[in-house]
Parts: C-alpha cells; sequence; structure tokens
C-alpha cells in the first residue's frame, strides 16, 4: 500500500502491520482531525525530530486552520 498523500511512491506498509504515527497522523487529516493528526505529529517528531511525514503533515494542519 504506497503512502500517497504526501506525494510519495516509495514509502511502503506491511500489510497488518500497526501504522506509525505520520501513518496514523496522515489518517486523522484525511478524515478531518485535526487535533488528532496536530497531536500525532508532535509525538512522532518527538521521537523523531527531522521526520519529514511528520512536518509535513503538521504543515498541512496549520495550512487547513490558516495558521500559514
Amino acid at each position: 500500500m504506497p503512502d500517497v498523500l504526501m506525494g510519495r511512491s516509495d514509502v511502503t506498509v506491511r500489510r497488518g502491520a500497526p501504522p506509525s504515527l505520520e501513518q496514523a497522523a496522515e489518517q486523522m487529516l484525511r478524515s478531518g482531525r485535526l487535533d488528532e493528526a496536530e497531536r500525532l505529529c508532535r509525538r512522532a517528531l518527538s521521537v523523531a525530530p527531522d521526520s519529514p511525514q511528520a512536518l509535513g503533515v503538521l504543515g498541512l494542519v496549520f495550512q487547513r486552520r490558516g495558521r500559514v
């Protein structure tokens, strides 16, 4: 299952594997649950501060809220 939200096709997820924090944040973003998406992104960034996926989703959260 390719990761297409961020325009990336080089990331794949094993079927049956639990979603990463970044993937869970993307799912929350897609469903309009911005508070949950932000919380998951911040948690992912506390573990991996340079995560491009978490930074990208967090940027989209801010954009949808009109904060950028």
